[in-house]
């Protein structure tokens, strides 16, 4: 940990700035309705100067967040419950009548009415049963339910007329009044033990909303119908003023909602049954929600929305909700961005959340942006909670949410993630806005059961910056972490099902040690499989400079070479090229070591080359069993071998047979139509899989195109810059790039078992055709062979295998899983769409996924061009 010192002059120099023009500045707010102009509390500019001062010093993180905490008093300093004078003016003394038959709007309105003249009070809400309409608070009225009392608001729509200013999932409009509403108004409140009970269900109010039954419609129109008319609206720039709605549309109405609002308490009440949002305050300043009791599941029934407030505590409460317990806000889309008001200064502490779909969540409302929420000591369980803490965005709503603090927190069983953050909420990236988050800082959280840890989903030119997890345990994770984008995240003291993660490893670290841990010593014998996934090593201990993923490399190879160069297990007289693959690995070794044996076992596999059978045109037979047919697979077999064989031990005229073999084999196995590579060629037309005017076989088997596409790009670190077949090479990436995105699938982002028969019957996505596609794709466009519009589409690829394909077990290892053990040409395989789907098996771990899949790991993790980061 660093230690702070004292900070450099310039640092004083801009915090005394800041200070100094926050004092002679005035901050305007700007409705449609009104402007308010306010001179900053001193101690709030304190506050701001604080915050500006620690994201300046060179703190480590936890210096940082210990800091950040200490200006919670200093927050809640500033938010100062109001205090009324000690008067009641009992609303049975204005005509109201506790049997719940009877209407005491009335009664109630002249009771606030009395209260207010009289300078201010309680309006008291005695035992009983009253019935009500729209409750408008004035100045200094506190409206206080008394134990065993309960105020039942009607379910005629008509009586929350007449139409008021609000914000309707953040957007400005005039709609029925909420239940208890105030506007431009100070010192209220809504205290005591008694219930609001708004009491509707699926035959009022959810039924606009409810998505078990129909919508009720008059003249055609609908709840969603009115939500896309007023999102046109607010995107048009028609005033607030003209967004009339109300009877004959179908837009709720919040329960209770101060609007622009200064000191505000609403304390002890039980709420239960709201059209929607539960607690909705907007624009206001100095909120206490306080020992507040909510059970309420209809749709959109959000606890405590706090929207474009500042200074706000919430304490003590128990929420139990059909959406999310609690949620800040800030205005959506167009009216946050001419608001322009952030939500800050939120305390949040010593809460219970059950049901909802988040526990604290910011968004997605966001645009006027959000800064310095705390929240501690809460407790979040229920299999019906989603999620403990939720930022949720997109760039259709962008905004900036910054200093995010949790600590203290119990999170019993939470279905979804217990840190989840997404900038792909609902619409996605469809705008020109885009969202930034960062600062967002938890400590000494602790969970039982979840789907995932942490879910992160920022954006390639806008990752989620700064997250920090201390002393977090979260146990019973199903699915491990989803991270996409995310730049400095830190983990310290994190352990996740028991395993310590002081640091978020790529998929490929994390592959490489489960395999390690399976197959301690050396990976299996000498075979293909063997060499594709020791590349995957290869390149790992290059990024990584762990002398373990060397050391596991020359294990296995030795484990079937010995010092005198012999090769277990391996017969040329088979003219195999399956046999060739692993003495890259061979060539790695006499690199490094300088082991003369090594060369001595690469040269046997050299030779073989020179002996082997070809077909008329010149390409490598498969194997000596296969005559006159060359497969996608002998390609990676043999040709990475070649080439890096040529280029280490100067054989440059082997580099046009290899560029040959590339180029006889595409012309040879191409599809005009589709632009893929069927999986094999016979020169002979013998076969019976092979067609009797082409050759070619009939399919278009996933793997085959992925062995022959991996074998294009590794081959080009070989095929010197001036070479004349180089281009030629690029050219049939290039080619091939289109057809392969062509297939993906569109909602898993991976590949076919084969490719462009998609979910016909039977066909499966297959696990090592997405690695090996994923993994060509980014790093053609790392090396510059394909356009950056591939990056997303391998992006998408490799984030589908993490959901669909990896395993997660107790032991801290992660699997593979759904790769197809083998398929063929030949001998009783037939190559027909049946045989790929119903005559190959499928396993778990199997090498000819696992290489491929860290191999592309490493490019989208580890090796991506700083431009895309």
């Amino acid at each position: 940990m660093l230690v702070l010192g004292r900070p450099p002059l310039a640092i004083y120099y801009q915090v005394t700035a800041c200070v100094t023009w926050l004092h002679d500045s005035a901050v305007r707010i700007e409705t449609g309705w009104m402007n308010m102009t306010t001179r900053p509390h001193k101690l709030s500019l304190l506050i701001v100067a604080l915050f500006s001062v620690f994201s300046l010093l060179p703190l480590s993180g936890c210096e940082k967040e210990r800091l950040a905490w200490e200006q919670v008093p200093a927050i809640l300093q500033q938010i100062v419950p109001p205090v009324f004078p000690q008067r009641d003016f009992n609303i049975m003394d204005f005509g109201a009548r506790g049997d719940g038959l009877y209407d005491c709007s009335d009664a109630i309105r002249k009771a606030i009415s009395a209260c207010a003249d009289s300078g201010g009070g309680r309006v008291l809400i005695p035992e009983g049963n009253f019935l009500t309409g729209a409750i408008h608070l004035r100045s200094n009225v506190n409206l206080h339910l008394a134990e065993g009392a309960t105020l039942l608001f009607s379910v005629d729509p008509d009586d929350f007329t007449p139409l008021v200013p609000t914000r309707y999932e953040g957007m400005a409009c005039i709609n029925y009044s909420p239940f208890i509403y105030a506007f431009e108004q100070e010192n209220i409140a809504i205290t005591g033990s008694g219930t609001l009970d708004g009491q509707a269900d699926r035959a009022v109010w959810w039924e606009w909303k409810e998505l078990e039954v129909k919508p009720r419609q008059v003249d055609g129109k609908t709840h969603d119908a009115d939500r896309d008319a007023l999102l046109r609206m607010m995107a048009d720039g028609v005033p607030p003023e003209q967004r009339i709605f109300g009877p004959g549309h179908f837009i709720r109405p919040n329960f209770i909602q101060p609007y622009q609002c200064r000191n505000v308490l609403i304390e002890g009440v039980k709420i239960k049954n709201s059209p929607m949002w539960e607690i909705h305050p907007v624009l206001c300043t100095n909120v206490t929600v306080r020992n507040v009791h909510i059970e309420s599941h209809g749709p959109n029934n959000d606890g405590c929305n706090p929207e474009s407030c500042k200074n706000v505590l919430i304490e003590n409460c128990w929420f139990d909700t059909g959406d999310d317990c609690i949620a800040i806000k800030s205005g959506r889309n167009e009216d946050g961005r001419r608001i322009n008001v952030p939500s800050e200064n939120i305390v949040i502490r010593g809460c219970t959340m059950k049901d909802g779909h988040g526990g604290v969540v910011i968004g997605s409302e966001i645009s006027g942006g959000c800064r310095n929420v705390f929240a501690e000591d809460c407790v979040m369980d229920s299999p019906n909670l989603d999620r403990a803490l939720r930022i949720k965005t997109n760039s259709l709503r962008g905004g900036v949410v910054e200093n995010i603090h949790m600590r203290n927190v119990a999170v019993g069983e939470v279905k979804e993630a217990v840190v989840l953050i997404d900038f792909n909420y609902m619409e996605g990236d469809v705008g020109q806005h885009t969202p930034v988050v960062r600062n967002v800082h938890i400590a000494n959280v602790s969970s039982r059961k979840s789907r995932y840890a942490l879910h992160l989903i920022g954006y390639e030119r806008s990752p989620i910056q700064n997250v920090s997890l201390t002393a977090c345990q979260f146990e019973g994770v199903q699915s491990g972490n989803i991270l996409q984008h995310v730049e400095g995240l830190q983990l310290q003291r994190v352990t996740i099902n028991g395993v310590p993660v002081e640091r978020p490893d790529a998929w490929a670290v994390r592959m490489a040690e489960s395999i390690m841990k399976r197959n301690p010593g050396a990976y299996d014998d000498w075979d293909y499989v063997t060499g594709t996934v020791l590349s995957a090593f290869e390149e790992l201990w290059r990024e990584s400079g762990d002398s373990r993923y060397f050391d596991y490399i020359r294990s296995t190879v030795d484990s079937v070479v010995d010092t005198s160069g012999h090769i277990a297990d391996y017969h040329p007289q088979d003219f195999n090229i399956d046999e060739i693959r692993e003495g890259c690995d061979l060539i790695f070794l006499h690199r490094q070591t300088g082991e003369a044996h090594y060369k001595t076992a690469a040269d046997q596999l050299r030779q073989q080359l020179r002996d082997h059978p070809r077909t008329r045109s010149g390409g490598f037979w498969h194997k000596l069993r296969y005559p006159w047919q060359m497969w996608l697979d002998g390609l990676y077999m043999g040709a990475p071998f070649y080439a890096e064989y040529a280029a280490e031990y100067n054989e440059p005229a082997a580099f046009d047979d290899i560029v040959h073999q590339f180029t006889l084999c595409e012309r040879m196995t191409r599809d005009a139509g589709t632009g893929l590579l069927c999986h094999g060629w016979d020169e002979s037309r013998e076969q019976n899989w092979a067609d009797s005017q082409t050759g070619r076989s009939a399919n278009f088997w996933g793997r085959g195109l992925g062995w022959y596409t991996m074998a294009l790009v590794d081959v080009l670190d070989f095929i010197p810059a001036g070479h004349s077949g180089r281009d030629s090479l690029i050219n049939i990436l290039r080619r091939v790039a289109p057809a392969m995105a062509s297939v993906q699938d569109k909602e898993t982002g991976l590949w076919w078992q084969v490719l462009d028969q998609g979910p016909r019957a039977g066909n499966y996505l297959e696990s090592s055709v997405s690695a090996m596609f994923v993994y060509t794709l980014a790093k053609g466009v790392r090396l510059g062979y394909l356009d950056s519009k591939y990056l997303p589409v391998a992006q998408k690829g490799f984030d589908g295998m993490i959901t669909e394909f990896i395993a997660y077990h107790s032991d801290g290892t992660i699997s593979l899983t759904k790769t197809c053990t083998t398929a063929g040409l030949g001998y009783g395989r037939d190559g027909s769409y049946d045989y790929y789907v119903n005559q190959t098996e499928y396993r778990d771990n199997d090498g000819k996924g696992l290489g491929p899949f860290m191999l592309a790991s490493i490019e989208l993790e580890l090796r991506r061009p700083a431009s895309t980061k």
